[in-house]
């Protein structure tokens, strides 16, 4: 399974409905966007329903992109050898 940007626009008007994603780049910092901490955390926490793996604390750090979102995320899927 590999995700897709466009699958993230999908989870992020779920956290901030308002933003017209459809503007957005995977460059875009979670601030460019509009995102508070509360906003970056409840994204996280969807990603990771969604795509059932757990996100460290201490990796949340790591990511202030979407793409940075993307690159963690598929990088842990790709591990899953079930």
């Amino acid at each position: 399974m590999l995700i897709l940007f466009t699958d993230l626009q999908a989870l992020i008007t779920e956290v901030i409905p308002t933003v017209d994603v459809a503007t957005f780049d995977s460059s875009l910092t979670f601030t460019e966007a509009g995102m508070d901490s509360l906003d970056v955390f409840s994204f996280f926490m969807k990603v990771e329903a969604k795509y059932g793996f757990s996100i460290p604390e201490h990796d949340f750090g790591k990511m202030n992109t979407f793409q940075d979102v993307l690159n963690y995320s598929n990088s842990l899927l790709s591990m899953d050898v079930t």
